[in-house]
């Protein structure tokens, strides 16, 4: 017999799957610069798995990519019905359960798996890990889209309760939420939201809402590793230049777990991969000349002139997270114009002559590097990447 909480969350969202949010962007900037292996998971030829795909709205958007396999999976046949009318033919849908064992084998592996705002309402976390771990390619890339612990449902469901309020009161749910709007002035307003995302994200009777820690923890047994947050590189920028130096050593992964404790955000975007993330030596120089840059976002940018010291802002556009932004020499500016990846970082200071600058150096490449303005790859060794070697088998 079916665990009854999924039953629950079945009948829930059946009702419910139209009035969820509007699915996410992903940047392709963020997946090139965080994963130690290039180009773009999301490119021709790319099969993508939507996990949790409800009634289509993530679909539709992979729809418009080139060249892209697209399949979306989903426990309700209320919302594949609807899916089904939305995106039309060219895509296949599934009804399946994604704790299923095997359901690899019935659908095949993936370059990207998409599991945006599910996890928290899956009872078996670790058999979801399982199932997504196994749909992944080789150099498969799983984004989980997840709720934190500071998410607002619990002091919504509190407060509801505490005012004798029927969840089905909209009028009522909204006054609660306005009181709970004016204890917190700064934090984004409750009462604005539509109703929808008030019922799906915060009336929901069941969910867990776990640090990005316990999901590493469950994500471990099922062979996968954690490689960042889109958020994390927020965390760098806002702190001056002797206070990140000490950080070099998270990698985008540390970063990433660093951030979730620092954090009071609602929400979190994720990647997983098969392969374990691969750090540059920031806190070593010399081995970190021999490395490979590569632009990302800075396309357009003109050739240096003027005081190559000169401090210039740069902004970095994340279409649906908004920018991230660093300010470095011009110098570093023009390298990471120059990096095409067929050149190694020491290549590229001596032609420009700012070798001697170390610190720096280093410094200006960590910000480009998170603020996905550069990619940097290990030295190439017999004609691989370095990455390659720790790619498990299918």
């Amino acid at each position: 017999m079916s665990d009854p909480s999924v039953d629950q969350i079945r009948e829930l969202y059946s009702r419910l799957h139209e009035r969820s949010p509007e699915p996410l962007v992903l940047p392709a900037t963020w997946l090139d610069a965080t994963l130690p292996f290039g180009p773009s998971v999301v490119r021709p030829g790319a099969r993508v798995l939507v996990a949790g795909c409800g009634s289509g709205h993530e679909l539709r958007g992979f729809q418009t990519l080139p060249d892209v396999e697209v399949v979306g999976v989903d426990f309700s046949e209320v919302a594949l019905e609807e899916a089904r009318r939305r995106v039309g033919p060219g895509v296949q849908i599934l009804q399946a359960d994604l704790t299923e064992p095997g359901l690899a084998e019935r659908i095949g592996r993936f370059d990207l798996v998409l599991c945006n705002a599910v996890a928290d309402y899956v009872p078996d976390s670790s058999a979801l890990l399982r199932t997504l771990a196994e749909c992944l390619a080789p150099r498969g890339v799983l984004y989980l889209g997840s709720n934190t612990t500071d998410h607002a449902r619990k002091r919504v469901q509190a407060a509801v309760k505490l005012l004798g309020v029927e969840p089905s009161n909209e009028a009522a749910v909204r006054h609660a939420l306005r009181v709970l709007d004016a204890a917190r002035p700064d934090a984004p307003k409750l009462a604005d939201l539509e109703q929808g995302v008030i019922e799906v994200d915060l009336l929901v009777p069941f969910a867990h809402h776990r640090t990005l820690s316990d999901w590493v923890a469950l994500a471990e047994p099922a062979g996968l590793h954690l490689h960042g947050t889109i958020a994390a590189p927020t965390l760098v920028s806002a702190l001056p230049d002797a206070d990140a130096v000490p950080l070099y050593g998270l990698g985008t992964a540390g970063l990433a777990l660093l951030m979730d404790i620092a954090s009071d955000g609602g929400g979190r975007a994720a990647l997983f991969a098969r392969t374990p993330p691969i750090s540059p030596p920031f806190g070593d120089l010399q081995a970190l000349r021999a490395w490979v840059p590569r632009g990302l976002g800075l396309g357009g940018v003109a050739p240096m002139t003027g005081d190559p010291h000169a401090l210039l802002p740069i902004t970095v556009p994340l279409p649906g997270w908004g920018d991230w932004s660093a300010v470095v020499p011009a110098w570093v500016v023009e390298l990471a114009r120059r990096a095409d990846g067929s050149s190694s970082i020491g290549a590229l200071a001596d032609a420009l002559e700012v070798a001697e600058l170390g610190e720096t150096l280093v410094l200006s490449l960590y910000r480009l590097w998170l603020c996905c303005v550069v990619r940097l790859d290990p030295p190439v060794g017999a004609g691989t990447l370095a990455a390659d070697a720790n790619i498990p088998p299918a």
